[in-house]
């Protein structure tokens, strides 16, 4: 008799929004992105295009729940007036999550490489021109990630997978691990 596994369904675990909305990236991250970092002392992650402070929230919930507790979230957008606007609503959050999360400006058009991160994760529902915007961000997400660090694309990669399959090992569900 064969049984097949069954693979848990995450989506009970975690109170889940944003980018780990579906099913099939947060299996990736739990099942290979997670242990990858648990190797790390202590871990930078950016967000890319972070849509507020309460997605950067929670995923600081997240990695503490994934047993990944030092960590500092760089939290970005484009829009200035968006990142003034959540950034005066950092008052409310608790002290850890203002120890760990900074929310700034970053624009992936025009700003250069800020860090070296472990992880990085983008919101893909910005719009940029394909043309000119989707190099130069591939390339600033190669600056700016760790070796065999990894990118997570989320809700739809899109056009971005071509230009990354040079540089990137592919996970499936937008996840791609820098190859060297």
């Amino acid at each position: 008799m064969n049984i097949a596994r069954k693979r848990p369904n995450y989506s009970t675990s975690f109170n889940r929004s944003g980018v780990f909305l579906l099913d099939e990236f947060y299996s990736v991250f739990r099942d290979e992105v997670s242990p990858y970092l648990r190797t790390y002392p202590s871990l930078k992650i950016w967000y890319a295009e972070c849509p507020s402070r309460e997605e950067a929230s929670r995923l600081a919930e997240l990695l503490g729940s994934e047993g990944l507790p030092r960590f500092e979230i760089y939290a970005t957008h484009h829009h200035r007036a968006h990142v003034v606007r959540e950034q005066g609503r950092m008052s409310q959050w608790r002290n850890w999550d203002r120890e760990k999360v900074f929310y700034f400006h970053h624009s992936l058009a025009m700003d250069g490489p800020f860090n070296v991160f472990q992880l990085i994760l983008f919101n893909t529902t910005v719009k940029f021109p394909a043309n000119k915007s989707h190099p130069r961000m591939v390339h600033l997400f190669l600056q700016s990630l760790h070796h065999f660090g990894f990118l997570g694309l989320t809700p739809r990669p899109g056009r971005l997978t071509k230009l990354l399959e040079k540089d990137f090992g592919i996970s499936g569900a937008g996840w791609f691990k820098k190859l060297w």
